[in-house]
C-alpha cells in the first residue's frame, strides 16, 4: 500500500509499481497538469465473496481521506471535455496532500462498476543525476556522436536553474 493514502476495506492489492523517476499527466476537469517526480502505481481488486463498492462510493471515500488529511481535491466526478484526453467519459478522483515534507498529486480511478479501482500517485522531485558528467567524457561523446545528452533543471514554469544543474553546467564550461 501507499504511506499516505490506505485501501478500501474488502479490496486486496493485486499490481504495485513505483518508478524512481517519471512524468505523469494528472486531469483536473478543465486540463492536464504534467508533474515529475517519484510515480507509485497501485490497483486494487475486491476480496472474493465480498460486496463491492459503488464507483461513487470509492470516489467519495479517497475524496474524504484526502481532505482528512489537510489535502485538496482537485476533481470528482466524470470529465466531459476533450482535455482529459484518455480520461473523458472515466470517474476519478485528483487531488493533492502533503506527506513527510513532499508533495503528492493523485489520481484514484475506479473500474468495472467498483470490482477494482487503481491509485496513480506522483511525489513531486527533481531527477538524480545518476552518471557523473565531466567535461572529458562530454567532449568524448561529443566527438564521437556529435551530440549528448544532458539533464538540467529549471523551476517549474521559469527561466530560473535548479542549484542541483549548476555542477553540470560548470562541467559543460570546462
Amino acid at each position: 500500500d501507499l504511506p499516505f493514502i490506505s485501501r478500501m476495506p474488502n479490496y486486496h492489492l493485486s499490481i504495485s509499481d513505483e518508478v524512481e523517476f517519471d512524468a505523469y499527466k494528472f486531469p483536473d476537469g478543465k486540463q492536464l497538469t504534467e508533474v515529475e517526480g517519484r510515480l507509485f502505481k497501485r490497483h486494487y481488486n475486491l476480496n472474493e465473496g465480498a460486496v463491492r463498492a459503488s464507483p461513487l462510493q470509492i470516489r467519495r471515500n479517497y475524496a474524504n481521506a484526502i481532505r482528512k488529511v489537510g489535502g485538496k481535491v482537485l476533481f470528482d466526478g466524470s470529465c466531459d471535455t476533450e482535455s482529459c484526453a484518455e480520461w473523458q467519459s472515466a470517474q476519478f478522483v485528483t487531488g493533492a496532500l502533503t506527506h513527510q515534507g513532499k508533495d503528492i498529486v493523485l489520481q484514484i480511478i475506479p473500474h468495472n462498476e467498483g470490482s477494482d479501482y487503481e491509485i496513480i500517485a506522483m511525489a513531486r522531485g527533481a531527477m538524480q543525476q545518476d552518471v557523473a558528467v565531466n567535461a572529458d567524457a562530454m567532449r568524448a561523446e561529443l566527438a564521437d556522436k556529435g551530440r549528448i545528452a544532458l539533464y538540467i533543471a529549471f523551476d517549474a514554469n521559469k527561466a530560473v536553474i535548479k542549484l542541483e544543474s549548476i555542477p553540470v553546467i560548470e562541467e559543460i564550461a570546462k
